[in-house]
């Protein structure tokens, strides 16, 4: 796989995990280009990020991820005036023995007589001597097409249809790597695997993550904690109802404290070894550890949802928690533990996550340790994730004005303005982000770290110069930043 397609691909699988539509979640918009940037280079360039997850071996040949692997991301394609079956698996046939690797891509507009195929560039005279034997069975003759020409005869219709397609390959490339690294954990003595009722301790589902609820009397403290759990860690089983996850054994996990009204503090979290957080819930059975290796990635219902909340269908294998002797020393029946574990206040717990936001920003903008950067919601964003903007930059010299120049930001430390124009993230003053830039062949040529004070210096003197005036939010406190520069 090319450099580029790589690295564009990075960004999805390490920062934009759990998109509902792989489509949807790359944006481009060409106001937004800087200066002298080929918004076409960048346009093919997200057709083929879509195309290496929506191409996945049909008729039985390659992947075009592995084709990608195998080429270093580059393919020609051949539009073949060809859509039936039989004739095109004896056109395929053809191809294999003259040992061609090739992979079909998505038919975007089924019934127009053509299929399309990527193959390797090194195999081009093969497939020359191929075609030049159905030269006397075809009214038209098979020829190369580019990317561009192949998402036009796509149309609409089609080009909705490559985000569905390249949306369900990514999901289904995710569900096997998550599936099998929890397997592997499950096995692995380095971790510790336990369970735990969605029901009763469960507080709150983020996109991504998990918020539950850790009882007081599991810890021998005097007001309740809570853990966060990436969704990419977990299993849900039995319907939906019992989580499991698997803790590091050597490692540590941020503890929250509640208040007395259930509230999750996020001020001065502790950090509890796993060895011993792990005793607060019950162990995975063997029969469970069992259930979980026999376990396919077809089975959609055992992965976390990353786009809304789960429903909760049946009832739990999992315990509410380790089994707590009562004054007598039996066993507390499941009823009680659930009635006494039972969140009580579900309204406020569901704003929890944007109270903490919330909170957090008011932070920022009172620190003057964070500097904020505005970027226009609708010509400055290049792809939004469920996680993570990247943002495009303001041209350097020294990067060439025909480059396109970009950076990652997490939505945690952004903010959202009222009427949705516009995008404000903080910038820890003192610190460095990564800026990744893009020739016009599509390559990324450098990758390196910028820091923030020059970044916002640059992207505010952009601003300027398109509309006369300083950014849409809190110019003021990024006037020194440009001066000292």
């Amino acid at each position: 796989m090319s450099e580029e397609l790589q690295s564009m691909i990075q960004i999805i699988e390490l920062y934009g995990r759990g998109l509902g539509a792989l489509g949807r979640a790359i944006r481009f918009s060409a106001k937004g280009a800087a200066k002298g940037v080929d918004v076409a280079k960048v346009k093919t360039m997200q057709c083929k990020m879509k195309l290496h997850y929506a191409s996945t071996g049909n008729r039985k040949t390659m992947k075009l991820s592995d084709l990608e692997k195998l080429t270093g991301g580059q393919y020609n394609i051949l539009n073949i005036p060809l859509e039936n079956d039989k004739e095109l698996l004896g056109f395929y046939d053809r191809l294999k023995k003259m040992r061609v690797s090739f992979a079909e891509l998505p038919d975007l507009q089924l019934g127009d007589g053509y299929t399309q195929i990527a193959y390797n560039p090194m195999d081009a005279e093969n497939v020359k001597m191929v075609v030049g034997y159905y030269r006397k069975h075809l009214s038209e003759m098979p020829k190369d097409i580019s990317v561009d020409q192949y998402m036009d005869m796509a149309g609409k219709d089609g080009q909705d249809l490559l985000n569905e397609l390249a949306g369900k390959g990514y999901t289904d490339g995710m569900h096997i790597e998550q599936l099998s690294e929890i397997q592997e954990r499950v096995r692995d003595d380095n971790y510790i695997p336990i369970s735990l009722n969605m029901e009763s301790l469960l507080l709150q589902e983020n996109k991504d993550s998990y918020v539950f609820k850790i009882p007081k009397s599991r810890l021998n403290a005097a007001l309740e904690h809570a853990i966060v759990v990436p969704k990419k860690d977990c299993l849900l089983l039995d319907q939906g109802q019992t989580f499991v996850t698997c803790l590091e054994r050597q490692g540590k996990t941020k503890l929250y404290h509640m208040d007395a009204h259930g509230h999750v503090v996020e001020e001065n979290p502790l950090n509890m070894k796993n060895e011993d957080l792990g005793k607060a819930f019950a162990p995975l059975s063997r029969q469970k550890m069992q259930q979980i290796g026999r376990l396919k990635p077809e089975q959609a219902d055992i992965f976390p949802s990353f786009n809304q909340g789960q429903e909760n269908r049946t009832d739990s294998s999992a315990p509410d928690s380790v089994p707590e002797l009562d004054i007598a020393g039996d066993n507390l029946s499941e009823r009680e533990e659930t009635l006494q574990n039972a969140p009580s206040l579900s309204a406020e717990q569901e704003k929890m996550a944007q109270i903490l936001s919330a909170e957090q920003i008011k932070g920022y903008q009172s620190e003057g340790e964070y500097i904020p950067v505005s970027f226009d919601a609708e010509t400055e964003i290049l792809t939004d994730f469920p996680n993570i903007y990247a943002v495009v930059l303001p041209g350097m010299p020294e990067d060439g004005e025909a480059h396109l120049r970009c950076a990652i930001i997490n939505k945690a430390d952004t903010r959202l303005s009222e009427d949705g124009k516009s995008v404000t993230t903080y910038l820890k003053r003192d610190g460095e982000s990564v800026v990744m830039v893009f020739n016009e062949k599509e390559e990324k040529i450098k990758e390196y770290k910028q820091k923030n004070e020059e970044m916002a210096a640059f992207c505010l003197k952009q601003q300027r110069e398109r509309s006369g005036k300083g950014m849409a939010l809190e110019a003021g406190q990024l006037q020194e930043v440009a001066n000292g520069l």
